[in-house]
């Protein structure tokens, strides 16, 4: 009876057994930390992308708006940034009130331009749109418009951005009026105190800078990846061909 030769066996002895175990736990180590880091990146991307999509409408949002302004057409014409009488909030560093209408150019004369109210809350760091709807009344051949308090419930209110801060040392809204150079430019600019600007200031506005920074994240100290906003408009109420340009209404 013949018998067979059994067949040799191999396998790993228990050092080769530790020194594999810990080259794959170095090498899944060294691959999650790589996943951590790429979705860290991605998430970074995509909250720089947001703010500065955020920031960019804001920004266009706003200018569009205040190039939207208007005189109130009434005997004794209203500047579009003069806020009516006992409405309680007033143009600002951080506030704009403004007249302003969308309207086409064929709309009845008895429809009364909105009176919109863009602020930046530094409490909150949001930039807010509240709008209010006004009435008109003709009176011996005179519109006279009548607009609610700044108490009152706005017809609108939009939160255009959020995460923003004022660029340092810049008002988030500067106002220029026309100085005497020749040619004359929208070169000296108007107090904003917090308290709000005078009457026979907010008549003179020529051009309106608007600066803000829009963050990434909530963290008013983290500016990595922040976006920096600054863009102006010429008052239409102004013609800065005119000689000696000053607002048509004021």
């Amino acid at each position: 009876m013949q018998h067979r030769k059994l067949s040799a066996e191999s396998g790993f002895t228990l050092p080769e057994l530790l020194i594999a175990l810990s080259i794959a736990l170095i090498v899944s180590f060294a691959t999650f930390s790589l996943i951590e880091v790429a979705m860290r990146r991605a998430g970074d991307t995509e909250n720089r992308v947001k703010s500065a999509q955020q920031g960019r409408m804001a920004m266009d949002t706003v200018v569009r708006q205040l190039r939207s302004q208007v005189c109130l057409n009434t005997a004794n014409p209203t500047p579009p940034m003069s806020p009516p009488s006992g409405f309680g909030t007033v143009t600002s560093g951080t506030t704009a009130v403004f007249y302003t209408d969308f309207t086409d150019a064929g709309k009845p004369t008895t429809v009364a331009p909105e009176l919109h109210v863009l602020t930046y809350d530094d409490t909150t760091h949001r930039l807010i749109e509240r709008d209010y709807k006004g009435t008109v009344q003709l009176v011996t051949n005179v519109y006279t418009y009548t607009y609610p308090t700044a108490a009152s419930t706005p017809a609108r209110t939009k939160v255009l951005a959020e995460n923003i801060v004022p660029l340092t040392g810049v008002p988030v809204f500067q106002y220029y009026t026309y100085n005497t150079a020749t040619p004359p430019r929208p070169d000296l600019v108007l107090p904003a105190p917090a308290t709000g600007m005078a009457a026979t200031d907010t008549a003179r506005v020529a051009r309106i800078v608007i600066n803000f920074r829009a963050l990434t994240t909530s963290s008013l100290t983290n500016l990595t990846g922040s976006s920096v906003f600054q863009d102006e408009v010429t008052v239409r109420a102004a013609d800065p061909n005119d000689e000696a340009p000053t607002p048509t209404c004021a």
